[in-house]
């Protein structure tokens, strides 16, 4: 199995320290002999030594991403980015419509259930019919919404409910 002598006895001392290691109980022959370490102690100096390489790559990576890709973030400290988006109130569906700040699903199911009950919104500010919308919520999604018209099929508004 082993190419040379050597190796032969180098696993057979290799494996020997990992039985004494283990071992529990002290030989009865050498009762104040302490028992030999699982590692030793060239074992334990190359493992000490890749811990330390460990964590001093990991330091210089901690640097690098600092110093030339733009720094930390501290996220709490961070500038708010604005969302820009807008909602077109007569295509858009409750998942959508629950995208406005302060608008849950309950809301914005009766938004879509007002809708198809009493046509396409004409404007903005018809939105205030739906219960639970006030002035307060509409300062606050106003900048979000746009109306337009639904497309047409056949002469009737996709969205009307038939009379």
């Amino acid at each position: 199995m082993f190419r040379s002598p050597k190796t032969a006895a180098w696993w057979h001392g290799l494996c020997l320290r990992w039985q004494i290691g283990r071992r529990t109980e002290v030989p009865t022959d050498t009762p104040s002999r302490r028992p030999r370490p699982v590692l030793c102690r060239a074992d334990q100096w190359t493992l000490a030594v890749l811990v330390a390489g460990c964590f001093s790559t990991i330091l210089v990576n901690w640097a690098w991403q600092s110093a030339f890709r733009g720094g930390r973030i501290e996220i709490e400290k961070a500038e708010r980015l604005a969302a820009d988006f807008e909602v077109q109130l007569n295509e858009a569906q409750w998942p959508e419509l629950t995208l406005l700040p302060g608008i849950g699903e309950t809301l914005a199911r009766r938004i879509v259930e007002y809708r198809d009950k009493h046509g396409p919104f004409q404007s903005v500010d018809q939105l205030e019919h739906v219960k639970g919308i006030g002035p307060k919520t509409m300062r606050r999604i106003r900048t979000y919404l746009r109306v337009e018209a639904p497309p047409i099929r056949g002469g009737i508004h996709q969205n009307s409910a038939p009379s």
